[in-house]
C-alpha cells in the first residue's frame, strides 16, 4: 500500500544532496515522499516528491495537519545519521536509520533540479570551489596549493576558471561568482569540471555525472563519493587516514599532528595537481 514518507534532513548542504537515493527508493516502491529541509529547492518538486522548507511558517502548518489528517504516513529524521554510524557511508548511514537492505537506486541524479539558473556559462568552464565557509576545521581545507598557477595552466589550455564563492570569503582567482543555494545544480551542470573541497557542490556534480577533482582530509572519500568513475581523489597518505570517522558526532577529531593548521592528509604539492589534471586534459576527459 502506497504511503507518504516524511523524510527530515535539515542541514548540511551536501548531506542532503546525498538524501537523493533515499528519496527514489521510496519513489521507486510507488510512495509519496515530503522532503523537510533547509536545502530542499535542490530536488525538483513533483507529484511524488513535494518540499518544504522547514523555516516556513506554512510549511511548518502543512506538516501539522498532515500529522492529524493522514493515517498511513511514515516520519524518518535522517538528522544525526552518519554522526551516529560513523564507520559507515553517508547513504549507508540513511539506509541503516530508514532500515532499508537493498541497494542505493540507480540515477539518484535525475531528482536534482537544474532549472533555478537562469544564465549561461560559455564552453570549457571549469568552477573552483577551493574555499571552505570557515576555517574551524583545517582537516577539512585545502592547504599550500598555488591556485593562481592553476588557473594559468588551464586557461592557457583554453579553459575559463570561475571560482565559487561562499559569502564570506574574497576571491583567489581572477572570474569568480556568487549564487544561492538553489541555483547550484544548474550552474555546476553547465560545466566541464568541477575543482574542489568535499562539499556540497562536490556531491551535486558527482550526481550530475560532472568531471570533478575533489580535495579530502581526514574524511574518507569512499564514504562520500556516490559515484565513483567521474571523481577523481586528491588526498595525502597519512598514519592517521580516515581520522574523521573514528567517533560519533558531527565535528570528526582533532588533527593528531601538533601543527593541526595544515594536516598532512590535505597540505598538497601544487605541480602533483597540475600533473594530474594535465592527464584528463591531453586524454580529453574535460
Amino acid at each position: 500500500m502506497a504511503k507518504t514518507i516524511f523524510i527530515r534532513r535539515t542541514a548540511a548542504l551536501g548531506d542532503v544532496v546525498l538524501c537523493a537515493p533515499i528519496i527514489l527508493h521510496y519513489i521507486t516502491l510507488g510512495h509519496k515522499v515530503v522532503l523537510i529541509s533547509r536545502f530542499a529547492k535542490l530536488f525538483k518538486p513533483s507529484k511524488n516528491l513535494v518540499l518544504r522548507d522547514k523555516h516556513d511558517f506554512f510549511s511548518r502548518l502543512f506538516l501539522k495537519l498532515h500529522r492529524i489528517l493522514i493515517s498511513n504516513a511514515t516520519y524518518i529524521n535522517l538528522d544525526n545519521s552518519y554522526e551516529q554510524w560513523p564507520e559507515l557511508s553517508i547513504v549507508d548511514g540513511y539506509k541503516q536509520r530508514c532500515h532499508i537492505i537493498s541497494d542505493a537506486t540507480s540515477n539518484p541524479g535525475s531528482l536534482i533540479n537544474r532549472d533555478e539558473w537562469s544564465g549561461q556559462l560559455k564552453e570549457k568552464t571549469i568552477i573552483f570551489h577551493i574555499q571552505a565557509p570557515s576555517l574551524k576545521y583545517p582537516y577539512r581545507s585545502i592547504h599550500n596549493v598555488d591556485w593562481k598557477l592553476i588557473e594559468t595552466r588551464l586557461t592557457q589550455a583554453g579553459y575559463i576558471c570561475i571560482e565559487l564563492l561562499d559569502i564570506n570569503n574574497s576571491s583567489i582567482l581572477e572570474k569568480s561568482i556568487s549564487v544561492k543555494y538553489e541555483e547550484l545544480p544548474g550552474l555546476i551542470s553547465q560545466t566541464s569540471a568541477l575543482v574542489g573541497l568535499d562539499s556540497g557542490p562536490a556531491h551535486i556534480a558527482n550526481l550530475l555525472g560532472i568531471r570533478s577533482f575533489v580535495f579530502f582530509g581526514s574524511v574518507d572519500p569512499d564514504k562520500r563519493i556516490l559515484i565513483r568513475k567521474t571523481t577523481h581523489v586528491f588526498q595525502n597518505d597519512c598514519e592517521h587516514a580516515g581520522c574523521y570517522h573514528s567517533v560519533k558526532g558531527c565535528t570528526g577529531v582533532p588533527c593528531k599532528y601538533l601543527d593541526a593548521l595544515t594536516p598532512p592528509c590535505c597540505t598538497f604539492e601544487t605541480e602533483h595537481i597540475l600533473k594530474s589534471i594535465d592527464v584528463f586534459i591531453q586524454n580529453n576527459l574535460l
